[in-house]
């Protein structure tokens, strides 16, 4: 699905159509949504959530972008000194970061504070809170009851809001349930950030944006473990699941939060795009695969404001984004 959608976006450039950048693991949503409105004039070109918003913002080469996680202050500040002055942000989803494995004899289940000790860049010594460079080779140097298969992640790259998410609710998470980094972040967050880092050595490996090419690499890489969303963990066949904090990835659990990696997934758009049929027909389809009334922000980034509202068809959308503006 990817590289499908990835040789049809230079096409795009040249055509007119209106292009969707950004997040990898929203892409599929999207793509769905567009096949069965028949949107013929939209293509969907992923490119990962950090660059999606630097081609919406400092590069104005598109105004739609999906995004597995949220605007962060300094994007907005980034996009307020190129002029786009107001985004619209819009909540289509509800995802869970994935860690699948091939091999049955890989590790089945995690705790976030062993996700940490195993992936982090660096983790408190033992005698006191001082912090070294993760040397553990193995899930059992880092716990005795884990099995002893070497640690190695395929993971997304730094282009992709799904790495900033995993790192949030994943490794600070569990460095935080220790109790001399929960006291680190409040006295020195910068080397609290440090540390929830991911590794960088062989236990890490950015993946690249391409989850179908990460699934296959994990067919030939018996320990590996691979990241994922939801839905490409659904459809690469041969991988299991590892449990966190001994709650499956399931779809119920990921829609209540139980799972620990559940995350929000956004469109964002300037307000210009709505003037474009197809982007609203987008949104319109997006909001009836959900099922649920529109959950719309509107960020002013030259004042930082946020304004909120629920909208239940696109004529109500179109008549409270222009008066939020």
């Amino acid at each position: 699905m990817i590289g499908l959608l990835l040789s049809v976006a230079l096409a795009a450039a040249a055509s007119g159509d209106l292009r969707v950048a950004g997040s990898s693991t929203v892409a599929p949503l999207i793509a769905q949504a567009v096949e069965t409105a028949d949107l013929r004039d939209v293509v969907v070109a992923p490119t990962g959530t950090v660059r999606g918003f630097e081609e919406l913002c400092s590069e104005a080469a598109v105004q739609v972008i999906g995004a597995s996680r949220r605007l962060t202050p300094e994007e907005a500040l980034i996009c307020a000194e190129h002029d786009v002055a107001e985004l619209i942000e819009i909540m289509i989803d509800t995802d869970g970061i994935v860690l699948a494995q091939s091999s049955r004899r890989g590790v089945k289940e995690l705790t976030l504070q062993q996700l940490y000790l195993a992936v982090g860049a660096y983790v408190p010594s033992e005698a006191s809170c001082v912090l070294k460079g993760n040397t553990a080779k193995t899930w059992r140097d880092v716990d005795p009851a884990l099995p002893a298969r070497t640690i190695r992640l395929f993971g997304p790259p730094l282009s992709s809001g799904t790495r900033d998410m995993f790192i949030k609710l994943g490794l600070a998470a569990g460095a935080r349930s220790l109790p001399c980094l929960a006291r680190l972040e409040e006295d020195d967050p910068v080397s609290f950030l440090k540390a929830t880092t991911p590794r960088n050595d062989a236990a890490w490996v950015d993946a690249g944006e391409n989850d179908e090419a990460t699934a296959v690499a994990l067919t030939y890489v018996e320990d590996a473990v691979g990241i994922f969303g939801i839905r490409s963990f659904e459809q690469s066949d041969g991988l299991d699941a590892v449990h966190l904090q001994r709650v499956a990835p399931t779809r119920d659990a990921i829609s209540s939060g139980e799972y620990p990696l559940s995350r929000p997934l956004f469109l964002y758009m300037t307000p210009e795009a709505l003037d474009r049929p197809s982007a609203r027909i987008l949104v319109l389809e997006l909001e009836k695969q959900r099922r649920e009334p529109l959950r719309v922000k509107v960020h002013l980034t030259k004042t930082g404001e946020t304004r909120f509202g629920l909208f239940r068809d696109i004529d109500d959308l179109l008549k409270a984004t222009t008066s939020l503006l």
